[in-house]
């Protein structure tokens, strides 16, 4: 029940972005869209798990987070179909993160976009892409919270991040997602 469903939810009036109108948001991370019929749970669970996507996130957390975001919404979601993920990690480096960009451009088979700090690749066939940015740069556009206490931790972070959107079982080596 959708009204229900809506109850448990953060209004999404607290979350502004163009033509972005969701049923709300778990914790400020998730946002939920959809029917009676089917829903949409978007979001990173390392943010919702861990207040941050800047730690490391095993994946011996992916269960009791969904477990616990399947707590809050009152519904199955490991039930659900996985559409995408993103799996990605950080780099200390000692330069800049933009400063490794002309190093990192040379990838065969994938269209190339670059922002100032984000340097993207796109498959062929729109099934993945790979991510190179500045991870402290996002974070200090309000994105994560605690931003300062990271900088502080680290000077310069590079994210790598590979997002997964078709096929997704075979790539990670399983049988059903």
């Amino acid at each position: 029940d959708i009204n229900e469903l809506k109850q448990r939810l953060e209004p999404y009036e607290k979350f502004h972005r163009i033509g972005f109108k969701p049923l709300g948001f778990v914790r400020g991370t998730m946002s939920v869209t959809g029917t009676n019929n089917i829903l949409i749970v978007e979001g990173s669970l390392a943010k919702y798990f861990m207040k941050n996507n800047i730690d490391n996130f095993h994946w011996k957390y992916v269960k009791p987070a969904i477990k616990m975001l399947s707590a809050e919404l009152g519904l199955p979601v490991e039930r659900g179909q996985l559409r995408r993920i993103d799996v990605a990690g950080n780099l200390c480096v000692a330069e800049p993160v933009i400063n490794y960009f002309p190093e990192l451009r040379h990838l065969n088979y994938y269209g190339k976009r670059n922002k100032k700090t984000t340097l993207r690749f796109e498959s062929n066939q729109q099934t993945e892409n790979i991510l190179f940015y500045d991870k402290l740069a996002e974070a200090k556009k309000g994105k994560i919270q605690d931003a300062d206490t990271f900088g502080k931790k680290w000077k310069n972070l590079l994210r790598y991040e590979v997002q997964m959107q078709r096929r997704i079982a075979p790539k990670l080596g399983f049988s059903k997602v």
